[in-house]
């Protein structure tokens, strides 16, 4: 048998075995060995291509972008409104149960929580009562002491509650005699040497301090410079 014979018999022996590559696995295995110039094209190509910071933006891309918005508005709306929902569910759970819970107790017992509620409604009035009565006084103290042209820490710091107009009348009128002597005394140590006057001197030494109309129509505070 001759060697071409031979080797023919061989070939015809083996069986076909197809290349299942794919064509990116084919790149993959033979990247390295392709020729230079085709790794410089495919390098200048990646090159060429946009980066993402300036790709321009579509008109369906700004509408889906604003679907986007729109939804996750959309739900933000509707997980505050079931959770407010929810709060108002639970007091009405709450009443409900305290309700039923009343409504199983001995007349007696009903009794004793009604009077329980009473007073505490009785003394939250009370508290209400005190505190706008408080406030009132306050308003008018600051006011007849602004028209008085006196100085607002004179009823800055009365306690309101605990006070009624007549005796913060006294208070005050105590208060500027005070303040009066502590500005002669302090006079006194600066000018030790002055020549203090007396009534002789002075022919009426209280005339700017009497009233310039009749009782019914001073001016608010103006007793506190005429006692």
């Amino acid at each position: 048998m001759k060697m071409g014979e031979s080797f023919s018999k061989q070939q015809g022996n083996q069986e076909f075995e197809p290349n299942l590559q794919t064509p990116q696995q084919d790149e993959k295995e033979t990247g390295q060995n392709r020729h230079p110039d085709l790794q410089r094209e495919s390098s200048d190509l990646d090159k060429r291509q946009p980066p993402e910071s300036n790709r321009t933006f579509t008109r369906d891309d700004f509408n889906r972008a604003v679907a986007a918005e729109r939804r996750k508005a959309a739900e933000e709306a509707r997980n505050a409104a079931m959770q407010e929902f929810e709060e108002k569910q639970n007091k009405v759970k709450q009443r409900q149960a305290e309700a039923e819970k009343f409504s199983k107790l001995q007349a007696e017992e009903q009794v004793r929580v009604l009077q329980e509620r009473l007073e505490t409604l009785e003394r939250e009035k009370t508290e209400i009562q005190l505190q706008r009565e408080a406030d009132n006084l306050r308003q008018k103290a600051i006011e007849k002491a602004t028209a008085a042209k006196l100085p607002i820490s004179f009823v800055s710091d009365i306690d309101y509650r605990n006070i009624d107009a007549e005796k913060l009348d006294d208070l005050i009128q105590d208060r500027w005699n005070d303040f009066n002597r502590e500005v002669e005394n302090r006079l006194n140590e600066i000018l030790p040497n002055r020549t203090p006057q007396t009534h002789k001197e002075i022919p009426d030494p209280y005339a700017w301090q009497k009233p310039s109309q009749p009782a019914g129509q001073r001016k608010p505070w103006e007793k506190f410079t005429n006692r």
